[in-house]
């Protein structure tokens, strides 16, 4: 079986050069064939990206979220039982902004990237968009 030939690594220039042709290239096919989100509810869709609800901002939250999932589970290995109550506590919110995603209710009273923001009443729905 024959070597595998290493590639010759990149300039700094050929780097930048590389990274500009890649994000011309995304941008031209999500002009031509733009994303359908067919998972998620479209008044979440509808929604700007500065509304604290949007499908940007709640992805963030998630993503957030699951960066600190895997820090409290280290710490539930190693025996703390405070990241017990943390790591299940976390594991709802996820679940949570999932199921808003898909459903366009949110169904919890805290919010934000780390669950900082409370919401009075602690249930809020996507506004109804004319959608087909």
């Amino acid at each position: 079986m024959a070597k595998r030939k290493l590639r010759k690594p990149m300039s700094e220039e050929q780097k930048q050069a590389a990274a500009e042709r890649l994000a011309k290239a995304r941008a031209a096919k999500q002009e031509k064939n733009p994303s359908a989100y067919k998972t998620v509810h479209p008044n979440v869709v509808a929604l700007k990206d500065e509304h604290p609800f949007s499908l940007k901002n709640v992805r963030r939250y998630i993503k957030v979220q699951r960066e600190m999932l895997a820090t409290f589970r280290k710490q539930v290995r190693l025996g703390d039982k405070h990241a017990i109550a943390q790591e299940a506590s976390i594991e709802g919110y996820i679940r949570h902004c999932d199921e808003y995603l898909r459903h366009g209710v949110w169904c919890d009273f805290r919010y934000g990237e780390y669950q900082e923001k409370s919401l009075p009443g602690g249930v809020w729905e996507a506004p109804r968009t004319n959608h087909k």
